[in-house]
């Protein structure tokens, strides 16, 4: 099996890779509670987290807020992120605000991104987090 050379990695680094680990634990924000009580929303989160890391970073960016992301400053976001986001110092890494990608009239999730990384924070059905 081959292995990966540096051209390789530096290629690969130019994705965004999604992570689950400081979504929120606030109930109504939680994916938990979401994925139990919808099942077209978890179909929808999986296909819009596949078209988002699909792409090159700087391709997904450079889209419309509906097919992309949008940024949110952090005064305009209202939720309690996990205390260990804060604790780990991800929140420092952190450059203006929030990003959210659109799940269409499903609802919104609210993310961290640093560099390729993008932390899921929160997931908002009721359109609550923020003004719309």
């Amino acid at each position: 099996m081959p292995s990966l050379t540096d051209t390789q990695h530096s290629d690969a680094d130019q994705y965004l890779a999604f992570n689950f680990s400081f979504i929120t634990h606030e109930q109504k924000y939680s994916l938990d509670a979401l994925m139990k009580r919808d099942r077209k929303f978890s179909q929808k989160l999986l296909k819009k987290v596949e078209a988002l890391s699909t792409d090159r970073k700087v391709q997904v960016m450079n889209r419309n807020r509906e097919q992309g992301f949008e940024l949110m400053p952090f005064t305009e976001v209202r939720f309690r992120v996990d205390p260990k986001f804060h604790s780990m110092g991800f929140d420092e890494h952190l450059e203006t605000g929030y990003w959210v990608f659109r799940l269409n009239k499903l609802g919104r999730v609210i993310c961290g991104m640093i560099n390729t990384v993008v932390y899921i924070l929160a997931v908002d059905t009721d359109f609550e987090t923020y003004k719309h």
